[in-house]
């Protein structure tokens, strides 16, 4: 097991922890493991964010790729009860250059409350085709009060990729899918885009930065901060990814 480093203030706690990559699946485990040590340890039992990043992502073929083979070991530690009871959390996956697994989560006291996609079906209900275990994350979440953390998201509708091979069309559909969040977590849908705080924009090429660059132009105000990532995405189709932070309603 890697170490473990952690930061709190008593109502929330920011931690990471490194685990050797070369099995996926035993990583995935390890890591979800640590981390129900550090809930039960400073008494926070809510996992309210999860960002990793994984050497080699699409690496292997078919369910022996590394990225489902890290969904299974995910999935097998929280059904071994290292979350408790408690909802899933939003989260990212994306690749990384080294051999290690990186992990970096942020706990809480407070219940979390879970965001789905209505344009979308949740994540932990995918069908087989994606692998024996679907990735165990909430589209959106935040605890009373709090930003909403949006998850990665991307160019999908129901379980679907959409414009493969168009980053562009790509990203229009993400910003959908954000959009459609936003709304859910609303309610009332009276707000949009210009909701966010901030804005992580995975690429899978970088060459591909100008033309989103330009595109986003028209869809966010530029006090909207944004950052760009090269990095695997979790499905070799996609070439974007989003996530970001809004405002409390």
């Amino acid at each position: 097991m890697g170490p473990v480093s952690v930061a709190t203030d008593g109502r929330v706690a920011f931690g990471s922890v490194q685990v050797d990559a070369g099995d996926p699946r035993r990583a995935g485990h390890e890591v979800y493991t640590q981390i129900g040590r550090v809930r039960a340890q400073l008494n926070m039992p809510q996992l309210l964010r999860a960002w990793h990043f994984l050497p080699r992502l699409n690496a292997g073929e078919g369910d022996q790729e590394r990225y489902r083979l890290f969904c299974s070991g995910r999935r097998e530690a929280i059904d071994a009860g290292v979350l408790g009871d408690h909802a899933l959390p939003a989260a990212t996956v994306v690749g990384a250059d080294g051999e290690q697994l990186l992990a970096q989560f942020l706990l809480c006291q407070e219940p979390l409350e879970a965001i789905e996609n209505p344009r979308q079906i949740s994540a932990y209900e995918y069908p087989r085709r994606y692998g024996p275990h679907p990735p165990a994350f909430a589209r959106a979440a935040r605890v009373r009060g709090s930003q909403l953390l949006l998850s990665g998201t991307a160019s999908i509708v129901g379980h679907e990729t959409r414009h493969a091979g168009d980053v562009v069309a790509q990203l229009d559909e993400s910003l959908a899918n954000v959009e459609a969040l936003i709304s859910a977590a609303d309610g009332d849908g009276a707000r949009s885009l210009a909701a966010l705080l901030s804005l992580r924009v995975y690429l899978r090429h970088a060459d591909d930065s100008d033309a989103v660059q330009r595109r986003l132009r028209d869809w966010l105000p530029d006090s909207v901060p944004r950052v760009f990532v090269r990095a695997d995405l979790c499905r070799e189709d996609l070439l974007i990814e989003l996530e970001g932070t809004v405002s409390r309603a």
